[in-house]
């Protein structure tokens, strides 16, 4: 990126500001490369997770009774 003229001072003291610019731009870098490869890592990480831990099955129907539902009980007779 260029350095220059990114503010309204005089040349010299704007050029004492170049290094910090620079590392700026180095540390943002860093930063995007470290949060893609931790991100690549958990996306892995999920994946593997997912497809080797099979999902938890729970049959809420196996304990009901249904006779209590649907009991049917004669008409009294008179």
């Amino acid at each position: 990126m260029n350095h220059v003229d990114f503010s309204s001072w005089p040349p010299h003291q704007e050029a004492t500001f170049q290094v910090y610019e620079q590392v700026r731009e180095e540390s943002q870098r860093r930063a995007w490369m470290i949060g893609g490869a931790v991100a690549g890592v958990f996306f892995v990480l999920l994946i593997g997770v997912s497809l080797a831990i099979p999902p938890h099955k729970v049959d809420l129907s196996k304990d009901m009774n249904m006779s209590n539902i649907t009991k049917k009980t004669a008409a009294p007779t008179k």
